[in-house]
């Protein structure tokens, strides 16, 4: 598998700032599509992961919930691989609204 466009345009430029703030060196990784993609490890991802540890805290998280995600760390023997696991919010509560959003970077996935 060749690893998405994305993910080497980010390796390439590193952390930028996005409007006043700079980014939290902190990577939240999906679990299905994204880590899992049909039943297997997205191994290049998982390289990707271990080269970004050297800056940054990598977070699982799922819509399924942390014990789902935990679940799949204990299956492909990966939990050393973050820092945190969790479920994906059900609830954002912010004075923001949604335009915090625009602070963040999102790599999309390709589905195959």
């Amino acid at each position: 598998m060749v690893m998405p466009k994305s993910i080497k345009k980010l390796q390439r430029e590193g952390p930028k700032k996005i409007n006043k703030y700079q980014h939290p060196k902190v990577i939240y990784v999906d679990v299905d599509g994204t880590l899992i993609r049909n039943g297997q490890l997205n191994k290049d991802l998982i390289r990707w992961i271990l080269r970004m540890k050297t800056e940054y805290s990598v977070h699982l998280w799922s819509m399924r919930g942390e014990s789902y995600c935990e679940t799949v760390c204990q299956r492909f023997g990966i939990r050393d691989l973050f820092d945190k696991i969790m479920s994906k919010p059900g609830i954002i509560v912010d004075d923001s609204g949604w335009s915090w959003i625009t602070q963040t970077r999102i790599i999309k996935i390709h589905g195959t």
